[in-house]
């Protein structure tokens, strides 16, 4: 069996980072819009997996002591909780996965609907669906989610440290304009957290100047790029590499802040 042991060659450092702020679909959806090669190792509650790529391209999956193949791609799709550690170097393995990255994706959901379908007596009992995350909450979680998925793209031309410093000199020059900003902390590896409980979120974050602001702050990123490393950062890409999740990005307004039309193709 394929060992899930991290082998970074020396001088390099995987990205890592929470699934909470960057879900598994975003890190995959990334990977494959950006033809990444590597591997994406996976934590959540005692369990590791690993999801190994090739130019954008899931090719074998593994839940130690557990699933492999698709069935561990269906299975670590809907980890929500824990961590990941990206390291995008070489790593050859045996193909045991065909199908495109965004089709896994897509069965996973299949699956997933299908089993709460099924799942309808236990249901049952709740008289109400969930309530959506109030928008504060959920205006902070995907601008992390659009921070951190531009990172990963900017981590393949930059080294970690050099992502983090570039990160924090838009965050910072932004801040007398965009204050609600300061609700963020740039990571020494280029990955963008908040400290802010749930309960703070709902005090202190205004969604519409957040979105705002995580807007400005990535059109200054990807501009500051843009005049280093020409032809290789624009913010449209991030349209691509969040698709999961664009309902969301798309009714908070991020899109038009970015420049956006509302739908793909307008």
């Amino acid at each position: 069996m394929t060992s899930l042991q991290p082998t970074a060659p020396a001088g390099t450092r995987p990205l890592s980072g929470s699934l909470e702020q960057l879900s598994v679909p975003d890190l995959l959806q990334t990977a494959e819009a950006s033809r990444r090669s590597g591997r994406i190792l996976l934590f959540q509650n005692g369990l590791q997996g690993c999801l190994w790529m090739h130019d954008g391209r899931v090719v074998d999956a593994e839940i130690s002591g557990g699933a492999r193949g698709r069935e561990a791609v269906y299975e670590m799709a809907f980890w929500d909780t824990g961590s990941f550690e990206a390291d995008f170097t070489a790593a050859t393995v045996p193909e045991r996965i065909f199908e495109p990255t965004s089709a896994l994706l897509l069965e996973a959901m299949r699956r997933r609907d299908e089993a709460m379908r099924d799942a309808a007596p236990p249901h049952a009992a709740i008289p109400d669906p969930p309530p959506a995350p109030p928008r504060p909450l959920l205006a902070l979680h995907r601008g992390l989610t659009l921070l951190n998925v531009a990172a990963v793209s900017a981590a393949e031309h930059l080294e970690p440290a050099l992502l983090a410093r570039r990160l924090e000199e838009t965050r910072s020059g932004l801040l007398s304009e965009h204050p609600v900003l300061e609700v963020f902390r740039v990571t020494s590896d280029g990955t963008v957290v908040t400290s802010l409980a749930e309960e703070e979120v709902l005090g202190r974050v205004d969604p519409d100047l957040l979105v705002s602001g995580v807007a400005q702050w990535l059109l200054r990123l990807f501009a500051l790029l843009e005049r280093a490393l020409p032809g290789r950062f624009s913010p449209r890409r991030l349209r691509a590499m969040t698709e999961a999740v664009q309902d969301d990005l798309a009714s908070l307004g991020f899109y038009r802040e970015l420049g956006f039309a509302a739908e793909p193709g307008d």
